[in-house]
């Protein structure tokens, strides 16, 4: 199977957000009904805006955001989504880790984290606790239970029950607090690859103008094609869509 999408090249995170103590992250795309509640108001969110210390962001049935943080850690919150960020300690140190702790109260998001730059705890108001230090994974709580995939990485996941560590390839599916951990870890069913070509001449010497970009999604450990189509998002360990 071939998809085709388009590429959102990454952004540097705004000096602005660099240099203000209590930001911790700025918003690089926004969609639909997206607002936050930064001390006692609810206000509309839009494009570079800086979200401090304890906000809390909220997505309507339309309505998405991108953060991006300081460390190019980045998150992208779905509809219907509610989550806190509760707090985040800036690293006093170059080799020291921003240290974050958010709040998933409903819906889900996705989250790509830097390797050796910060460390997450999220927890939900069923009991689960997520603990990772990078990677990519999905976070879902729909309904009293909970989804978390990885794509890549390694998440530690607790609940009223157990702890397990899941790893790139691996998902929990609408599990509950009461859910042996253990029993509940499935495969990620698809797999998605992706090759990146140049196009022009390999002889000019200079930079092609356009690359073309093939996709081929897949079962998980089968050699069946699978044919989709919709919306495409892609990324790169330097950038983010």
């Amino acid at each position: 199977m071939i998809l085709s999408g388009t590429l959102i090249f990454g952004l540097e995170p705004s000096a602005v957000l660099c240099a203000t103590e209590r930001a911790v992250a700025v918003t690089v795309l926004t969609e639909g009904q997206v607002r936050v509640l930064d001390g006692a108001k609810w206000q509309p969110v839009g494009e570079k805006q800086l979200m401090r210390n304890g906000s809390i962001l909220e997505t309507g049935a339309n309505g998405w955001v991108l953060l991006k943080f300081r460390d190019g850690s980045w998150v992208r919150i779905f509809q219907n989504t509610r989550i806190s960020l509760i707090s985040e300690k800036a690293p006093e140190h170059p080799r020291d880790r921003f240290e974050r702790k958010w709040i998933l109260n409903r819906g889900s998001f996705s989250a790509g984290l830097v390797p050796g730059r910060q460390s997450l705890e999220i927890r939900t108001p069923n009991r689960f606790e997520i603990q990772t230090l990078e990677g990519v994974l999905n976070l879902s709580l729909q309904e009293g239970s909970t989804t978390v995939s990885v794509s890549r990485g390694t998440v530690k996941v607790r609940n009223a029950r157990t702890g397990i560590s899941l790893n790139g390839g691996q998902r929990l599916d609408r599990v509950l607090p009461s859910d042996l951990l253990s029993e509940k870890v499935h495969l990620i069913p698809f797999i998605l690859r992706m090759e990146i070509q140049p196009k022009g001449s390999k002889d000019s010497g200079n930079l092609p103008q356009t690359l073309e970009v093939t996709v081929q999604l897949g079962r998980h450990m089968q050699n069946r094609e699978m044919r989709r189509s919709g919306p495409l998002l892609l990324s790169s360990p330097s950038s983010f869509y």
